[in-house]
């Protein structure tokens, strides 16, 4: 019976999440050190001077083959952005992501894979000035391995 408690207790907490979005908020700033981590919403660095124009994207389950993309925004010109989240159950239950920023071409990117966390936590997108020294590739892997075969593959 505690299992069935707790899966009608999981059900009422998606519904509920489910009128009001989850947002992905946070900002992208320059440095010396690139980095994408969770910060508190008091952080100092969130009111530093941000990157305009810097492009954040997300990805939902990110070592499956086709990992989802959630989707990508570009900061304001404080370096803030928000992303709505609508995948069921996202600020509740724990997921992984995969979230990359970067501002080409003044400045690298900056990947890493988290856990979407519960409501209230920021994201702090650190770039590093210079040229992109970590450049993703295009598709995802699936799609690559394809690619990377048809030479191989027979007509």
């Amino acid at each position: 019976m505690p299992r069935a408690l707790a899966g009608l207790l999981t059900l009422v907490l998606v519904g509920l999440t489910g009128c009001a979005p989850y947002a992905l908020r946070g900002a992208v700033i320059s440095g010396h050190t690139p980095s994408v981590q969770w910060v508190e919403p008091n952080d100092p660095r969130l009111v530093e001077p941000g990157l305009a124009s810097a492009r954040v994207s997300v990805w939902l389950d990110p070592d499956r083959l086709t990992p989802e993309k959630l989707g990508v925004v570009s900061t304001r010109g404080d370096g803030k952005f928000a992303m709505p989240i609508h995948t069921a159950g996202a600020g509740v239950l724990i997921m992984d992501i995969k979230v990359r920023g970067e501002r080409p071409p003044d400045h690298g990117s900056a990947t890493q894979a988290l856990s979407l966390p519960h409501r209230g936590k920021h994201l702090l997108i650190t770039l590093v000035p210079g040229p992109d020294t970590h450049p993703q590739p295009q598709g995802n892997l699936l799609e690559r391995t394809l690619r990377d075969a048809q030479p191989f593959l027979r007509d």
